[in-house]
């Protein structure tokens, strides 16, 4: 039996009180508002970022935009799923006003990132890159509008053990339009709609943050649309759930089973519920290991994809080829 998810608060606070639970739909403005902590606490643990997943079944795209308060990253990767090859992999870390958030609430979001001939705009309906790869490499370009309507959100909000608190949402929209990296065109949905995965999260986070994720969106066996999102750790079960259809099912969270020497290697991936069990292979990784003293990070995100079976309501669903990404994050920050 499906865990049960609640109604989103109006507010993510109230009163002072951060309005915790696993909900079904999306959140307001991820706005906590006063909270009891100085301004240099505020700055070091406030977190916030913006990331996107683009999947169609020639191509897979990942970009995000970070805010770490004092500090602005934006990635962006592209890989072609015929060949395997990530025809574009490149991270950017500027000052924290290269970095802009829009929060509207539920469906009005928008991050920013402007740096040099970096350009990100992920907003709920659009997103756009404009990339220039440098030495002499053909630039990313990613065209890619919402034309569908939005399967249900998943949100969380969730107390945090040595920081304060975090709100997520994560969400499916259908899109057409193209990337273009590489010297390669595609143009999305040709054979089949493509999809948009997102991920909203902003909160105040503990210096220590560690967490395994996995996203898995396309199509299952039998040509059903179906999508998930698990984390081991963080936020925990509350944002763990999958989608059939425009359906929500909240599932138990993530368990990651995988060699960190070896993460080109499979990864198994199941829940605490028993819905899932995957084998996830990945086709190429973007993977990041920082040492600047202050912040450390060791940040392995292979993108491949899942076979396996999906559980839910009496019924088995087979999964083989969907397109997704696994996520290995340790950071100090």
């Amino acid at each position: 039996m499906a865990r049960p998810l609640l109604r989103p608060p109006r507010e993510l606070s109230t009163q002072g009180e951060p309005q915790f639970g696993s909900f079904e739909g999306g959140l307001p403005r991820m706005d906590f508002g006063p909270i009891p902590k100085g301004r240099l606490w505020k700055l070091v643990h406030g977190k916030r970022w913006t990331y996107v997943a683009i999947s169609d079944d020639a191509v897979f795209a990942g970009m995000a935009v970070v805010s770490l308060s004092y500090a602005a990253t934006a990635l962006v990767f592209v890989l072609d799923r015929a060949t395997g090859t990530l025809l574009i992999d490149k991270s950017a870390l500027g000052p924290p006003t290269a970095a802009t958030f829009e929060d509207r609430g539920d469906g009005g979001r928008t991050a920013r990132f402007e740096l040099g001939r970096t350009r990100l705009l992920l907003s709920d309906d659009e997103v756009l890159v404009d990339l220039d790869a440098g030495g002499g490499s053909p630039s990313t370009h990613v065209m890619a509008r919402a034309s569908g309507p939005c399967a249900t959100p998943i949100s969380a909000v969730v107390p945090i053990e040595g920081g304060y608190a975090n709100a997520t949402e994560k969400r499916i929209v259908p899109v057409s339009g193209e990337i273009v990296s590489g010297g390669r065109r595609f143009v999305l949905g040709q054979s089949r709609p493509a999809f948009a995965a997102y991920d909203h999260t902003a909160g105040f986070l503990a210096r220590h943050t560690v967490w395994r994720w996995a996203l898995g969106v396309g199509y299952d066996s039998a040509g059903e649309r179906v999508a998930f999102n698990l984390v081991e750790g963080f936020v925990g079960e509350a944002e763990c759930g999958a989608w059939l259809g425009d359906r929500l099912v909240a599932l138990g969270e993530g368990r990651f089973e995988l060699d960190l020497a070896k993460p080109m290697e499979p990864w198994r991936v199941t829940t605490t519920c028993g819905a899932l069990d995957m084998l996830f292979t990945p086709a190429a990784i973007h993977a990041e290991d920082k040492d600047m003293l202050v912040v450390r990070s060791k940040f392995i995100q292979p993108i491949g994809s899942f076979e396996g079976t999906l559980r839910l309501d009496g019924v088995v669903r087979k999964l083989s080829g969907l397109p997704g990404v696994t996520e290995h994050q340790d950071v100090l920050w």
